[in-house]
Protein backbone atom coordinates (compact mmCIF):
# COMPACT_ATOMS: atom_id res chain seq x y z
CA UNK A 1 0.00 0.00 0.00
CA UNK A 2 1.50 3.10 -1.02
CA UNK A 3 1.71 6.07 1.91
CA UNK A 4 -0.27 8.84 -0.01
CA UNK A 5 -3.45 5.95 0.69
CA UNK A 6 -2.63 5.13 3.84
CA UNK A 7 -3.09 8.75 5.11
CA UNK A 8 -6.37 8.79 3.56
CA UNK A 9 -7.79 5.51 5.21
CA UNK A 10 -6.46 6.72 8.11
CA UNK A 11 -7.74 10.62 7.66
CA UNK A 12 -11.40 8.83 6.73
CA UNK A 13 -11.40 6.70 9.70
CA UNK A 14 -10.05 9.98 12.22
CA UNK A 15 -13.06 11.56 10.90
CA UNK A 16 -15.50 8.83 11.19
CA UNK A 17 -14.11 8.66 15.21
CA UNK A 18 -15.15 12.12 15.94
CA UNK A 19 -17.93 12.19 13.96
CA UNK A 20 -19.00 9.14 16.21
CA UNK A 21 -17.89 10.63 19.67
CA UNK A 22 -19.75 13.56 18.98
CA UNK A 23 -22.81 14.02 20.90
CA UNK A 24 -25.89 12.90 18.92
CA UNK A 25 -29.12 14.99 20.49
CA UNK A 26 -29.93 14.45 23.64
CA UNK A 27 -27.88 11.16 23.80
CA UNK A 28 -24.54 11.59 24.74
CA UNK A 29 -21.80 8.94 24.13
CA UNK A 30 -20.48 7.07 27.09
CA UNK A 31 -17.06 7.60 28.59
CA UNK A 32 -15.94 4.28 28.16
CA UNK A 33 -17.01 4.05 24.33
CA UNK A 34 -15.35 6.93 23.30
CA UNK A 35 -11.96 5.43 24.88
CA UNK A 36 -12.97 2.47 23.37
CA UNK A 37 -13.64 4.06 19.85
CA UNK A 38 -10.42 5.67 19.81
CA UNK A 39 -8.37 2.73 20.78
CA UNK A 40 -9.82 1.05 17.53
CA UNK A 41 -9.42 3.61 15.78
CA UNK A 42 -5.81 3.68 16.69
CA UNK A 43 -6.03 0.14 15.99
CA UNK A 44 -7.02 0.82 12.20
CA UNK A 45 -4.40 2.42 12.13
CA UNK A 46 -1.60 0.57 13.01
CA UNK A 47 -2.85 -2.26 10.73
CA UNK A 48 -3.28 0.41 8.04
CA UNK A 49 0.63 2.06 8.88
CA UNK A 50 2.22 -1.36 9.09
CA UNK A 51 0.55 -2.61 5.46
CA UNK A 52 2.31 0.48 4.09
CA UNK A 53 5.65 0.90 2.78
CA UNK A 54 7.53 3.51 3.83
CA UNK A 55 11.26 4.20 3.63
CA UNK A 56 12.11 6.32 6.27
CA UNK A 57 13.73 5.73 9.86
CA UNK A 58 10.69 5.83 12.27
CA UNK A 59 8.62 3.60 10.50
CA UNK A 60 11.27 1.13 9.32
CA UNK A 61 10.95 -2.54 10.49
CA UNK A 62 13.54 -4.38 12.96
CA UNK A 63 12.45 -7.55 11.29
CA UNK A 64 13.04 -10.19 13.92
CA UNK A 65 12.22 -13.33 13.28
CA UNK A 66 11.17 -14.62 16.61
CA UNK A 67 9.28 -11.93 17.38
CA UNK A 68 6.61 -11.73 14.31
CA UNK A 69 6.16 -15.89 15.32
CA UNK A 70 5.42 -14.18 19.07
CA UNK A 71 3.25 -12.19 16.96
CA UNK A 72 0.78 -14.83 15.73
CA UNK A 73 0.20 -16.49 19.65
CA UNK A 74 -1.16 -13.13 20.05
CA UNK A 75 -3.00 -12.76 17.04
CA UNK A 76 -5.14 -16.39 18.25
CA UNK A 77 -5.56 -15.15 21.46
CA UNK A 78 -6.62 -11.92 20.24
CA UNK A 79 -9.34 -13.60 17.98
CA UNK A 80 -10.50 -15.90 20.59
CA UNK A 81 -11.21 -13.53 23.38
CA UNK A 82 -12.79 -11.00 21.06
CA UNK A 83 -15.15 -13.44 18.79
CA UNK A 84 -16.16 -15.30 22.26
CA UNK A 85 -17.07 -11.64 23.76
CA UNK A 86 -18.95 -10.97 20.66
CA UNK A 87 -20.60 -14.09 20.90
CA UNK A 88 -21.67 -13.47 24.57
CA UNK A 89 -22.63 -10.11 24.48
CA UNK A 90 -25.22 -10.70 21.61
CA UNK A 91 -26.70 -14.35 22.84
CA UNK A 92 -27.07 -13.91 26.31
CA UNK A 93 -26.51 -9.71 27.04
CA UNK A 94 -29.61 -9.34 25.32
CA UNK A 95 -28.40 -5.99 23.77
CA UNK A 96 -31.38 -3.09 22.91
CA UNK A 97 -28.48 -1.45 20.50
CA UNK A 98 -25.37 -2.49 19.48
CA UNK A 99 -23.51 -4.56 21.62
CA UNK A 100 -22.33 -3.11 24.72
CA UNK A 101 -25.80 -1.70 25.55
CA UNK A 102 -26.79 -5.01 27.48
CA UNK A 103 -30.25 -5.55 29.32
CA UNK A 104 -28.91 -8.66 31.45
CA UNK A 105 -25.70 -9.07 33.45
CA UNK A 106 -23.27 -11.67 31.52
CA UNK A 107 -21.94 -14.13 34.32
CA UNK A 108 -21.56 -17.09 31.55
CA UNK A 109 -18.97 -18.19 28.68
CA UNK A 110 -15.97 -15.53 28.54
CA UNK A 111 -17.24 -13.55 30.92
CA UNK A 112 -16.92 -15.62 33.35
CA UNK A 113 -13.45 -15.43 33.15
CA UNK A 114 -13.03 -11.97 32.51
CA UNK A 115 -14.99 -8.86 33.24
CA UNK A 116 -13.52 -7.31 29.69
CA UNK A 117 -12.42 -9.53 27.39
CA UNK A 118 -13.28 -7.59 24.62
CA UNK A 119 -11.25 -5.02 25.00
CA UNK A 120 -8.02 -7.35 26.54
CA UNK A 121 -8.92 -9.31 23.07
CA UNK A 122 -8.30 -6.03 20.79
CA UNK A 123 -5.29 -4.88 22.94
CA UNK A 124 -3.72 -8.87 22.21
CA UNK A 125 -4.30 -8.57 18.74
CA UNK A 126 -2.64 -4.81 18.78
CA UNK A 127 0.42 -6.16 20.58
CA UNK A 128 0.45 -9.44 17.97
CA UNK A 129 0.64 -6.26 14.88
CA UNK A 130 3.54 -4.48 16.99
CA UNK A 131 5.11 -7.82 16.90
CA UNK A 132 4.58 -8.46 13.75
CA UNK A 133 5.65 -4.72 12.34
CA UNK A 134 8.42 -3.78 14.72
CA UNK A 135 8.46 -0.43 13.64
CA UNK A 136 8.89 2.76 16.33
CA UNK A 137 6.07 4.54 15.35
CA UNK A 138 3.79 1.99 15.36
CA UNK A 139 4.93 0.74 18.84
CA UNK A 140 4.14 4.22 20.57
CA UNK A 141 1.09 4.27 18.48
CA UNK A 142 0.28 0.56 20.04
CA UNK A 143 1.41 1.24 23.70
CA UNK A 144 -1.19 4.07 23.35
CA UNK A 145 -4.32 1.80 21.72
CA UNK A 146 -3.39 -0.90 25.00
CA UNK A 147 -3.55 2.41 27.43
CA UNK A 148 -7.01 3.62 26.07
CA UNK A 149 -8.22 0.20 26.00
CA UNK A 150 -7.23 -0.35 29.64
CA UNK A 151 -9.03 2.94 30.30
CA UNK A 152 -12.27 2.00 28.36
CA UNK A 153 -12.35 -1.25 30.79
CA UNK A 154 -11.60 1.12 34.04
CA UNK A 155 -14.14 3.78 33.11
CA UNK A 156 -17.07 0.82 31.85
CA UNK A 157 -16.65 -0.79 35.39
CA UNK A 158 -17.71 2.53 37.25
CA UNK A 159 -20.53 3.01 33.91
CA UNK A 160 -21.49 -0.58 35.15
CA UNK A 161 -21.82 -0.21 38.63
CA UNK A 162 -23.88 2.57 38.18
CA UNK A 163 -26.12 0.35 35.95
CA UNK A 164 -26.12 -2.92 38.30
CA UNK A 165 -25.68 -2.03 41.58
CA UNK A 166 -24.31 -4.37 44.10
CA UNK A 167 -24.69 -7.28 41.80
CA UNK A 168 -21.42 -6.41 39.31
CA UNK A 169 -19.54 -5.61 42.62
CA UNK A 170 -19.99 -8.73 43.59
CA UNK A 171 -19.09 -9.46 40.09
CA UNK A 172 -15.75 -7.25 40.20
CA UNK A 173 -14.66 -9.36 43.44
CA UNK A 174 -15.07 -12.61 41.54
CA UNK A 175 -13.71 -12.09 37.84
CA UNK A 176 -10.88 -10.36 37.31
CA UNK A 177 -10.43 -7.29 34.75
CA UNK A 178 -8.08 -8.54 32.40
CA UNK A 179 -6.02 -11.69 34.18
CA UNK A 180 -7.05 -14.49 32.06
CA UNK A 181 -4.76 -17.17 34.41
CA UNK A 182 -6.49 -16.00 37.45
CA UNK A 183 -9.69 -15.70 36.46
CA UNK A 184 -8.95 -19.39 34.89
CA UNK A 185 -8.01 -20.56 38.35
CA UNK A 186 -10.64 -18.75 40.50
CA UNK A 187 -13.22 -20.33 37.53
CA UNK A 188 -11.47 -23.86 38.38
CA UNK A 189 -11.64 -23.52 42.09
CA UNK A 190 -15.53 -22.59 41.96
CA UNK A 191 -16.28 -25.70 40.23
CA UNK A 192 -14.88 -27.93 43.06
Amino acid sequence: MKPFIAYIIIGIVGIAILIRCLPKGVKKRKKFEIFAEIGIGLFISVIVLGLTSFNNFVLKRAGITYLQYISIVFFINGIVLTISSFVSLKRIGKPISGLEDTTKMIHKGIFKILRHPLYLGLSLFTIGFLFAYQAIVLIIIGIVTVILFYTASRVEDSYNIKKFGSEYIEYMKKVPMWDFFSGMFRNMKMRY
